[in-house]
């Protein structure tokens, strides 16, 4: 994903608005040779993986979500349900300019520490993201533009609206959703499913948002049974 890792890191506001976010995932297929594609995205990866589902059903074979919700139903309950909002706290913390990137930066990344291995945000299990999984992801955001393209996420969809595609997704859909999730209710998840047509919401009870972490076994064997249904 743009922003990520080693991939690009534009710092405009406007390339990470869903609505250009989306168009890497068929540029990315054509590219590797492909007509078609299974997509499977957590998170931000998971909202990215709803709209193309939507927007792009002739070149997805199946698509694979991981705690993330459909995103007309997320901006939907960020604002109408108050639970909802305060798991959200942080996106509104994340519009303000420049401060989450020193903030982020401060007594060694404590704050992404407390989301990945803290008691409340991160894992269950902190033997499946171990200190040392934590310094690759403290590399991974080191310097000002990777925090200011991992946070733009945020503020270009609170800024520009995302055209989502009228009608029900038709493309055949799994949708994992981790029961201790502190980020996203599971409420937001059984909305989404009505989102499309053929959509299996299986909860992983215990699993905290970061699901594949916490229950790696378990959230394998769902995926392998829907591919090869």
């Amino acid at each position: 994903m743009r922003g990520y890792g080693d991939s690009d890191k534009p710092q405009e506001l406007e390339n990470y608005a869903l609505d250009y976010l989306v168009e890497d995932v068929p540029s990315l297929i054509r590219k590797l040779g492909y007509e078609k594609a299974t997509v499977i995205g957590h998170d931000w990866g998971g909202v990215i993986t709803w709209q193309f589902a939507a927007k792009y059903p002739e070149m997805c074979e199946k698509a694979i979500v991981l705690n993330a919700p459909h995103p007309s139903v997320h901006f939907k309950y960020l604002t109408g349900s108050i639970k909802q909002f305060l798991a959200s706290w942080y996106m509104f913390y994340f519009l303000i300019p420049y401060l989450p990137e020193i903030v982020m930066r401060s007594n060694d990344f404590a704050m992404l520490a407390a989301t990945l291995r803290g008691r409340k945000a991160g894992v269950k299990n902190r033997n499946n993201l171990t200190k040392e999984d934590l310094d690759v992801f403290k590399y991974s955001i080191a310097t000002w533009e990777a925090r200011v393209a991992s946070h733009n996420y945020i503020r270009a969809n609170f800024t520009y609206a995302a055209t989502i595609p009228r009608g029900k997704i038709t493309v055949p859909m799994l949708l994992l959703w981790g029961t201790e999730d502190l980020f996203l209710t599971k409420q937001i998840a059984e909305v989404s499913v009505s989102k499309a047509e053929k959509c299996k919401l299986v909860f992983i009870e215990g699993a905290s948002h970061w699901i594949q972490q916490d229950k790696p076994e378990e959230v394998n064997q769902h995926i392998k049974t829907f591919l090869s249904s």
